[in-house]
């Protein structure tokens, strides 16, 4: 498997019991990355993560822990002749589970990073995206 990087909590200094959702932020050198995993006295760092901040064993980072914030789901499928993505997402799995949904910007554009409970990895989409047109109108 390679070497890992990764956080090790003592359980007397932390807000999050076991098994809880927090998102996670690493910053190095005015850089910083977040994700969203549950909460465990030892946290893997994810390789995407060590890529971006350029992190390496024994580097100095600051480590904040948040509740993650979860978007609101939207009615509308069509907005400005585009789909909303954001409103073909259920806020639970199947099973029961919360699936939870944060917004970030890429290169100007609206984009949705999708977490579950049973996902160690997320889906990042495109919030809206263009209707192609119907042929035969």
């Amino acid at each position: 498997m390679g070497h890992h990087l990764g956080l090790s909590f003592s359980e007397n200094h932390c807000n999050f019991k076991k098994g809880e959702p927090v998102e996670i932020w690493i910053l190095k050198d005015k850089k910083q990355e977040s994700f969203i995993t549950h909460f465990n006295r030892i946290i893997h760092i994810r390789k995407e993560i060590c890529k971006t901040l350029n992190l390496n064993q024994g580097d100095v980072i600051e480590v904040k822990l948040e509740k993650p914030l979860n978007l609101k789901r939207e009615n509308c499928l069509f907005k400005n002749n585009q789909f909303d993505m954001l409103a073909l997402i259920h806020s639970k799995t199947n099973n029961g589970n919360i699936i939870f949904i944060k917004r970030f910007i890429k290169q100007n554009e609206e984009w949705l990073n999708v977490w579950t409970y049973r996902s160690r990895k997320s889906l990042r989409l495109k919030r809206f995206m263009d209707c192609a047109p119907v042929i035969g109108q």
